[in-house]
């Protein structure tokens, strides 16, 4: 995750709260609070913002008591933590919780404060360039497990013990978003009663301020490589659907207008053709994201490095995960299956994508069987929301 650097907000308090929970950064707080932390009595909770500098009393004196932790290299960013260990013991919660399971900060808060657990939730499919880019812990000489890990599967626990200094113990147990996904409202009327050949999950950036890889194209050299190869895929997919006389649903991954713009103009004028932005969680809203609508309303999953195709094996959906990158870097460390494609050709799109439409469902989950298994933990019987809510009462 590529946190924005905001200009850090000062409050001062004369006495804080004690609460059952925190939960660090704004992302995912009412599913947090729903699924996981309700239902097993963790009422109170305040969601934390690191950028926010709060000044109390007793933060300051537990600051002073553990002065020795800024002591060694990366002063400043020991002096951070530490001063979120002080305010944390303040508000002396049972457990400290984030789905923002790329930045580091669960796992640095976790070394140094023994008072309470630690956990983190995978939110999105997680790539070797994205571990490698988490900073390193400046706490390096703690060597102690001191968090719980939920992953999708296995394959994260590999990456993250090659890549990272993460000190965790990592549980498989899948999708949290999925899980709960039955559960998700579907206001847009258009999907009712509705089938699709194909759903393609965008993954373009332009959504916020992110770090964007350079990539080289022809003599030009460009910064939106995400954009590029979505663009590709899409333009690819409109030929197919005229040519195929196919249906196709665009799952967006936001609301802003670049991301609408782009695939409104790729796409005009074309039939059986339909766009559909996402909502997001907010506090005030059920309006939570309608991609597992689409998912389970479509045969075959198309995208470059969305999360969405690793999810879509859970309801026994046939994928196709295109990778035009230079680096080739956003297949998950297996390669070659049937789902898998490189070659940046409409011949070879095309022909992929008719192998996977008249593949038989049953020989084509045998031929993903392992993959299946390689990247996501999938149980019938106990949803992931479940599994994470038994995994944090067996401590708390």
């Amino acid at each position: 995750m590529v946190i924005n650097k905001k200009k850090i907000n000062v409050s001062f308090f004369k006495s804080l709260p004690k609460v059952d929970a925190i939960i660090y950064f704004d992302n995912d707080v009412e599913l947090l609070k729903k699924w996981i932390l309700s239902p097993i009595g963790l009422k109170s909770t305040i969601v934390r913002n690191p950028f926010q500098l709060i000044i109390n009393f007793k933060v300051i004196i537990f600051f002073i008591k553990n002065i020795k932790l800024i002591i060694g290299k990366n002063f400043i960013r020991r002096a951070w933590f530490t001063y979120e260990k002080s305010l944390i013991k303040v508000y002396n919660p049972k457990i400290v919780i984030t789905t923002i399971d790329n930045a580091n900060f669960v796992s640095e808060l976790s070394k140094i404060d023994k008072g309470r657990s630690y956990f983190a939730i995978q939110n999105g499919a997680r790539f070797d360039y994205d571990v490698k880019n988490i900073r390193k812990s400046v706490f390096k000489e703690i060597d102690k497990k001191s968090f719980i890990y939920f992953i999708w599967s296995e394959y994260e626990k590999t990456v993250f013990t090659k890549h990272s200094d993460y000190k965790c113990h990592f549980i498989s147990v899948g999708s949290l978003r999925q899980s709960i996904s039955e559960h998700y409202p579907t206001k847009l009327v258009e999907l009712n009663n509705k089938k699709f050949d194909i759903c393609m999950a965008s993954s373009v950036f332009g959504l916020r301020n992110y770090d964007i890889p350079r990539a080289v194209y022809g003599e030009k050299v460009v910064d939106d490589e995400w954009n590029i190869m979505n663009a590709i895929i899409a333009k690819y997919l409109k030929r197919y659907i005229k040519e195929k006389n196919k249906s196709l649903i665009v799952v967006l991954r936001g609301q802003r207008d670049y991301e609408i713009n782009m695939y409104e103009s790729i796409f005009s004028g074309t039939k059986n053709v339909f766009l559909m932005p996402r909502g997001f969680p907010a506090s005030n809203t059920n309006a939570y994201f309608n991609t597992y609508a689409a998912v389970k309303k479509s045969e075959v999953i198309v995208s470059m490095a969305s999360s969405v195709t690793l999810e879509a094996l859970n309801y026994g959906k046939k994928i196709l995960q295109v990778d035009y990158s230079l680096g080739k870097q956003y297949f998950t460390n297996y390669v070659d299956g049937l789902w898998q494609l490189t070659e940046n050709t409409y011949e070879a799109f095309s022909n992929r994508l008719n192998q996977i439409l008249q593949l038989d469902i049953n020989e084509y989950n045998n031929n993903i069987k392992e993959y299946k298994n390689h990247v996501m933990k999938i149980d019938s019987v106990e949803p992931t929301y479940l599994k994470i809510q038994k995994e944090i009462n067996k401590i708390i």
